[in-house]
């Protein structure tokens, strides 16, 4: 019952800015600048069962292996960073300026210099931006939550000689979970926005890619497919994020 009350509730904000959305259109009346609903939706479903459905597949295949390699690198190198940069003052020192940085530079700057640096090959571009963005955002996260946890259970592990996997199991692993997930969390979203803005920019036709068939769609003022790819890149963003949400929850009973 709840769950189907969560969905309803969903479902009727999702059908209210659908309706602010077809007002904005009307309003307009110029589907070259802003497109109704209806064919923005019949255009997604030309573009996903029609001839160009093939390479409408492919692009979104080869986009989310991109982002998400990118992403679980970055993830995998911020837990690991951070584990070592709490154990080791001097290696934090060391780092906040280079965290600052990514954190405060523009994003098109890093796709620009990127793109020099992978001039050979562009394909590895978008994970490699999408997990630069991600980085600093779960270092962060896992670094503030192991500085948080209580000095009295370090104590009290110190006392009783806990080994160092009892204290990774017992005491670090539950301190940096919850910021971990709700980072990882807002990370998938930032990871598509990066690693997409990344393809379009880059726009190579050996890229089969989401960011490629922006670009395109940009350069033909085909603003009903823009509003498409678009919609797609919603889509997908919410479902990888609600696949991750399933397995952290797992995760979260299983070790909490």
């Amino acid at each position: 019952m709840k769950a189907l009350k969560t969905l309803s509730k969903y479902l009727l904000i999702t059908v209210g800015w659908v309706l602010v959305w077809w007002g904005i259109s009307a309003i307009v009346g110029n589907p070259i600048i802003f497109p109704a609903p209806s064919s923005v939706l019949l255009r997604a479903f030309e573009l996903a069962m029609g001839s160009e459905s093939a390479t409408f597949w492919l692009s979104i295949l080869y986009s989310i292996i991109r982002i998400v390699f990118g992403l679980i690198c970055a993830i995998a190198a911020a837990v690991l960073t951070s584990a070592v940069a709490f154990r080791f003052k001097p290696v934090e020192s060391v780092l906040k300026p280079l965290i600052t940085v990514i954190k405060s530079t523009p994003l098109v700057s890093f796709i620009f210099i990127a793109y020099i640096a992978f001039i050979e090959d562009q394909n590895p571009l978008p994970s490699f931006i999408a997990g630069l963005i991600v980085f600093p955002v779960i270092y962060d996260s896992i670094l503030s939550a192991l500085k948080r946890t209580p000095k009295e259970l370090i104590e009290v592990s110190d006392v009783f000689g806990c080994s160092f996997y009892e204290r990774l199991r017992y005491l670090w692993v539950p301190s940096a979970l919850p910021s971990f997930i709700t980072a990882s969390k807002t990370s998938i979203g930032l990871a598509w926005k990066a690693g997409v803005a990344a393809e379009a920019l880059v726009a190579i036709p050996t890229m089969i890619s989401i960011g490629t068939e922006l670009s395109q769609a940009k350069k033909q003022i085909e603003t009903a497919d823009q509003f498409a790819w678009t919609l797609v890149i919603i889509l997908l963003s919410l479902m990888i994020e609600i696949l991750f949400s399933a397995l952290a929850k797992k995760l979260t009973d299983k070790i909490l």
